[in-house]
């Protein structure tokens, strides 16, 4: 059943452009006001706050999942439609995908301005931040093999671990992470529930996303990937959420062999540099697909061998 439920959730996200409008995750601001508003104690603010916030929604998810109804109910079809619901609910890769589509692939990585397109692709991958505009396309490119373990594989990897409260939990993570209530970077000192929320989403995409580098590396330039790989020593002040971006950036950067979408730029007032192209954003949208494929036939043949054996 999972694998028909990954399958159907997939076609969902990546065929039906209208699925994407009831994809509104605006409730839970207003329901992370009101369990703060209940907990006003200092000793919620933090871990125990963001359990506090996770519990209800998670909760109600997984007692649902474990009932007769979702089990059994109409041969099963019912456990099916929910689950297809919440994970395909839970899937954010769309949005990048049109972000991407939107680039005009041209020999024009060094030009001054930017347009609409590239504005809006910056806007849905990166969020608020203008990278600098000679080296935009070296930036997005990254930031698509960042953002699609958050968006596509980490939520994939949570619900065939725990199902679709799995999934929901990850998502609710993200979310808390995504929009905190006081914006701004999060110190080692900090122990709000902003600081928790990040920490916490940190260590939930730390498995999935080593998961995806390795990925990356199978579906990509496996030697390159390998000798790209970074990770971020372990120490006192370890950060996961930074050693995830860097495992993936780099991993998928050297995957890519990125080197074959790199111009060489010269100028009269600036020293020569290397530039990569708008094709290099697109080969990464490649290597996420060719990855979600391969890791959909290694769940296939996972699922055919379960029943067989049985």
């Amino acid at each position: 059943m999972t694998f028909i439920i990954i399958t159907i959730a997939l076609a969902l996200e990546l065929m039906f452009v209208h699925f994407e409008r009831i994809k509104g995750f605006g409730w839970i601001s207003g329901y992370r006001d009101k369990v703060i508003g209940i907990f006003k104690s200092g000793k919620w603010d933090g871990p125990v706050g963001v359990l506090a916030i996770l519990f209800v929604p998670v909760a109600a998810m997984a007692w649902l999942q474990t009932s007769d109804f979702y089990k059994n109910s109409m041969f099963g079809l019912a456990g099916i439609i929910i689950g297809v619901f919440v994970l395909a609910y839970c899937l954010r890769y769309r949005p990048m995908d049109q972000a991407i589509d939107g680039l005009v692939i041209e020999d024009g990585s060094d030009k001054d301005t930017l347009d609409a397109n590239e504005m809006a692709a910056m806007q849905e991958i990166l969020g608020q931040k203008e990278p600098p505009t000679q080296h935009r396309y070296s930036i997005l490119t990254e930031a698509v093999l960042v953002q699609a373990n958050e968006r596509l594989f980490s939520v994939l990897f949570w619900f065939l671990i725990f199902g679709p409260a799995g999934a929901l939990a990850y998502r609710i993570c993200w979310y808390l992470n995504e929009y905190p209530l006081d914006p701004g970077p999060v110190e080692s000192g900090d122990d709000d529930i902003d600081a928790a929320s990040y920490r916490l989403f940190g260590i939930l995409s730390w498995v999935p996303a080593r998961i995806s580098a390795a990925g990356y590396a199978l579906a990509g330039h496996f030697e390159d990937a390998l000798n790209g790989w970074s990770e971020q020593r372990v120490g006192s002040q370890y950060d996961f959420c930074k050693s995830n971006n860097a495992v993936l950036g780099k991993a998928g950067m050297g995957a890519l062999h990125i080197s074959r979408y790199e111009s060489i730029v010269e100028s009269e007032d600036e020293p020569v540099d290397k530039m990569v192209n708008a094709d290099a954003v697109r080969a990464a949208r490649a290597l996420v697909l060719k990855t979600l494929l391969l890791g959909c036939t290694i769940i296939a043949l996972v699922t055919l061998t379960g029943w067989f054996v049985a």
